[in-house]
């Protein structure tokens, strides 16, 4: 079971975990990603949303947008 803290930033925790996993490169070339990433010609970035702090009521922020087509070029250099 992988836990996240919401208050860093997603990337470096999931890099850590993907990195500790030891995938080899082929892994998520089928994977749904690897489709979209297909159809569109480039990944999307996606907001990560977190709940608000001691909110009364349940409000969401945007906690950091998400560059995918950057995370994979990075990626790329460290194959």
């Amino acid at each position: 079971m992988v836990q996240f803290d919401a208050q860093r930033a997603m990337v470096p925790q999931i890099q850590a975990m993907l990195d500790a996993l030891g995938l080899e490169t082929t892994t998520g070339q089928a994977a749904p990603l690897a489709e979209l990433h297909g159809r569109m010609g480039h990944f999307p970035a996606i907001l990560r949303m977190r709940p608000v702090a001691e909110s009364a009521v349940t409000q969401y922020e945007v906690a950091e947008v998400i560059n995918l087509q950057a995370l994979r070029e990075q990626a790329r250099k460290r194959r």
